[in-house]
């Protein structure tokens, strides 16, 4: 079974649907997004008989702890995030903790328990390698400790292949909402032509599993290719 948090996100649902269109059996974890959730439900309908929903908060451990005693989690997908834009200035000790909390922690605690999963797969960000942003700093640090993390629990993991997968812009309904103003400077800033499409990127982490590729490397996704 593949479990993917972050379910209900635009780049969640297109690689559950990349893992279900090849025969998965896949566990959605959601959290606050009800609303989204119930239509994705229905649009999923025809994949009744392979997916379960389930209520995730990934930094509760009590929680995440009994996900995986619940099930038998073959394939795990942290897609789940946090983003609260502001300036240093303006950016409370309170905002940057939870960032932080849910991004790094949250990957962590999912990490610590997939004691079954042969495949952990961490989404980070370019944010986390080499794009900076003063409205970000607090999910551009939470995407590079999980690239850090990553790297640290392939080698403690000696029977299992993480990898750490770090987008660029991608075509999500939140990056539409932006000021298009502010994307167009930011997708120049990040020498990317145009937004890279969810069904791209979930193509690239469907095609990780069996691919023996080295555990704890990082998969960088800036354009289509």
């Amino acid at each position: 079974m593949v479990l993917v948090t972050g379910g209900t996100s635009t780049l969640g649902l297109s690689i559950i649907k990349k893992f279900l269109e090849n025969n998965y059996y896949v566990l959605l974890g959601y959290h606050k997004n009800i609303k989204e959730f119930k239509t994705i439900k229905k649009e999923l309908n025809k994949y009744k008989d392979k997916i379960i929903y389930e209520y995730i908060d990934i930094t509760n451990e009590e929680n995440v702890k009994n996900i995986f005693n619940k099930y038998n989690i073959d394939i795990l997908i942290n897609n789940a995030s946090l983003s609260i834009d502001n300036y240093i200035i303006d950016k409370s000790y309170e905002e940057f903790i939870k960032v932080i909390n849910v991004n790094l922690g949250g990957t962590y605690l999912m990490c610590k328990y997939a004691s079954n999963a042969k495949y952990i797969i961490n989404i980070s960000s370019k944010d986390g390698i080499d794009t900076y942003n003063p409205i970000s700093l607090d999910y551009s640090s939470s995407k590079s400790g999980i690239i850090n993390l990553t790297k640290n629990l392939s080698l403690y993991y000696k029977d299992k292949y993480l990898y750490v997968v770090c987008p660029g812009w991608i075509n999500t309904s939140s990056v539409n909402e932006m000021n298009p103003l502010y994307l167009k400077e930011e997708l120049k800033r990040c020498k990317q032509n145009k937004l890279i499409s969810p069904e791209y990127v979930a193509n690239k982490i469907y095609s990780l599993i069996d691919s023996n590729l080295e555990s704890g490397s990082v998969v960088i996704i800036d354009e289509e290719k």
